[in-house]
């Protein structure tokens, strides 16, 4: 079993092209260009 401390230095890595695709996402959320999904039909009807 670890000890706290342990734990602490255990650090998650992200891949650089999932964060820059999250920046990409919360920029168009801000600019307004992202839309509700609320279903399947909501997709298939754009």
């Amino acid at each position: 079993m670890e000890d706290e401390e342990d734990i602490k230095e255990h650090k998650i890595i992200y891949p650089d092209h999932l964060i820059e695709g999250i920046n990409e996402s919360l920029a168009q959320a801000d600019e307004g260009k992202l839309t509700l999904f609320t279903s399947v039909k909501d997709m298939l009807a754009k």
